[in-house]
């Protein structure tokens, strides 16, 4: 199963020391299953399984891109202790290569709608799919929509 490593600091914290959370991954689908027959199941990550110096843990998830029926993970943080308090789900979806990576990179969270850059490439993920981008790698400069 893949690594998916994560801080607390990710979410917004600027300390974690004394900070408690669970972290829980939740299939968005019941009942999937992966290429070798088995369910696959919400995964918890304790806050005893997170470093409580620098808030950092890992979990070991299904890679998503096998899963049947297609799915990702819901995130959420369950916070034990008074700041902040209370339950809080990402609202991003979770897809998990096989080589997995770090929490910040794959959860597929969308830029501002109304972002655009400016680059002689695509920018990706920095620019919303339909959003514009100002190609500077021709002349005169162009701009063009992002597609993917």
């Amino acid at each position: 199963m893949p690594d998916v490593p994560f801080t607390l600091k990710t979410f917004g914290l600027e300390s974690t020391r004394g900070r408690r959370a669970n972290f829980i991954f939740t299939p968005s689908r019941h009942g999937a299953i992966g290429p070798d027959g088995v369910l696959v199941g919400r995964v918890v990550v304790k806050w005893s399984e997170i470093d409580m110096e620098t808030g950092i843990g890992v979990a070991k998830v299904a890679q998503t891109t096998t899963l049947r029926p297609a799915c990702h993970y819901k995130v959420s943080v369950e916070w034990i202790d008074d700041a902040p308090e209370g339950f809080a789900d990402i609202p991003w979806p979770l897809h998990v290569p096989a080589e997995g990576g770090p929490l910040s990179q794959l959860l597929k969270i969308p830029a501002p709608e109304n972002a655009f850059a400016v680059g002689p490439v695509d920018p990706g993920r920095a620019v919303s799919i339909g959003g514009w981008w100002l190609d500077n790698s021709t002349f005169p400069p162009m701009f063009r929509p992002r597609e993917a």
